[in-house]
């Protein structure tokens, strides 16, 4: 965390500062936010975070959307990315924000928005697991295409092409961002280990989840959209290697 102090410690200099944070599903983005506060009120820096999820689409908008191409709520698309750029303009303004409360389990895990709470902080954290992503020509799928792997299920492009456009919406937002930090597993497939992993522990504890088969389907419908092998190499302002013993280490 070392590294990370300083780098928000040279980059704030009292006006709001907003952050980016890209990690892909499990690899700990919920966790590096909790350690950012701690770190940040030793400094007397008040601090909030919120996520790209809290900014899915209500559940009859997403309804609309077209089931061919969105088999789960996440991938560029899903989101307001209007409400997004209107709400980070405001944090960046210094003016409190309103972020949308969305509730996962409503319509049967489909989710949906019930309500909206009200932020003011110095420093946001903004996370997601396409956060900071750019948007990529055609030419660097087809170079890549025979190097992809998704488990044994096939890659569909023309999947990854649809998706591609959609993120060059979110664009903007990334533009707003002061620092732009990547929590990179290494190698991304771990992203799956960790899903099984905390799906295996919530079906203990409940006795509710997703079938290790229902994982696989869902972790590589998302390498399928937006896959890490053409997408995770970002130009950040700090990368944080995650390893299979879940150790950091800053590249």
């Amino acid at each position: 965390m070392e590294q990370l102090q300083v780098l928000i410690q040279e980059k704030y200099k009292g006006s709001p500062l907003l952050i980016g944070l890209q990690g892909m599903q499990g690899v700990g983005k919920t966790t590096l936010g909790i350690q950012m506060k701690k770190l940040l009120s030793q400094l007397n820096i008040q601090f909030d975070s919120i996520s790209i999820d809290d900014f899915y689409l209500s559940y009859i908008d997403r309804e609309n959307l077209d089931k061919r191409k969105y088999k789960y709520r996440g991938p560029p698309g899903t989101h307001d990315y209007q409400m997004i750029i209107k709400t980070l303009s405001q944090f960046k303004e210094g003016k409190s924000i309103e972020v949308p409360i969305f509730d996962k389990s409503l319509h049967n895990g489909q989710g949906d928005r019930v309500g909206q709470k009200t932020i003011k902080c110095q420093v946001l954290l903004f996370e997601g697991w396409f956060v900071g992503y750019k948007s990529k020509c055609l030419y660097e799928f087809k170079q890549k295409e025979k190097l992809l792997q998704l488990d044994g299920k096939d890659y569909d492009q023309d999947l990854e092409v649809y998706i591609n456009e959609q993120l060059k919406l979110y664009e903007p937002i990334w533009e707003q961002f002061d620092i732009l930090i990547q929590l990179k597993p290494n190698p991304f497939e771990l992203s799956l280990k960790w899903r099984l992993e905390a799906e295996k522990e919530m079906r203990i504890k409940t006795g509710n989840g997703m079938s290790d088969e229902q994982i696989v389907d869902f972790v590589t419908y998302f390498w399928n959209c937006l896959h890490p092998l053409i997408y995770n190499d970002l130009i950040c302002d700090l990368v944080i290697e995650v390893n299979k013993q879940r150790q950091y280490k800053v590249l």
